[in-house]
């Protein structure tokens, strides 16, 4: 158990309940991610190997508080275990998308690691074609994490995405790959990761989802 985010979950799920009367219709998802690796900016989390993943979520007409956790593996590391709180708020404007909101980093050994404030923007682009951008950045390290990304549905259940960050000061990633809806609430994806860093290898992960 990871007594260490008690508290801040706490925060985070208190300050969603505690939302003006108005915004009293909440909506409550959760869900599930079975992977072969942990991919994070093209670098692996999970040493290479499968990882399960989940996630909580309570949102109120737009505000969100919510926890996601997974397993981990790091060399010369004892943590086994990730959990990340975060709170925000998200909207969409005519054919813009917004997301903009804070996590917090956790691991069941060496605890509170460190956190980032976020910001998303997504415009449809007509005939199913989104483009997006994103970034994190961590004031303690003083570092942006930068995304550019597409996606494009190739019918009622395949859709193509791809994108291409840079961790400042670090390394470029890139991603490719297809997810196919077998329903609504379960996906399955394929997706090739690469890095410009030496110590990472390209590789393909296969990761199936749930989410109600």
């Amino acid at each position: 158990m990871i007594t260490r985010t008690s508290a801040f979950g706490a925060f985070c799920l208190a300050s969603v309940f505690a939302l003006p009367g108005s915004l009293a219709a909440q909506e409550l998802s959760w869900g599930g991610t079975i992977t072969t690796d942990y991919i994070s900016s093209g670098r692996t989390n999970s040493d290479n190997e499968p990882a399960l993943q989940g996630y909580v979520e309570l949102e109120s007409d737009g505000f969100y508080g919510g926890l996601w956790g997974s397993t981990v593996r790091f060399p010369d590391s004892s943590d086994r275990i990730e959990v990340d709180l975060y709170l925000g708020y998200r909207n969409t404007v005519g054919a813009l998308s917004y997301d903009v909101g804070y996590a917090r980093y956790f691991y069941d050994d060496s605890g509170d690691c460190c956190g980032e404030f976020l910001l998303s923007l997504d415009a449809e682009m007509g005939q199913g074609l989104s483009l997006g951008t994103q970034f994190k950045y961590d004031p303690d390290a003083e570092k942006l994490n930068a995304r550019l990304g597409s996606a494009v549905p190739l019918n009622d259940q395949i859709e193509l995405s791809g994108g291409l960050g840079r961790l400042e000061s670090s390394h470029n990633y890139w991603d490719l790959g297809a997810t196919y809806s077998l329903n609504d609430t379960i996906g399955i994806d394929l997706r090739y990761h690469d890095t410009n860093l030496s110590s990472e290898k390209s590789r393909a992960v296969l990761s199936v989802s749930y989410d109600y």
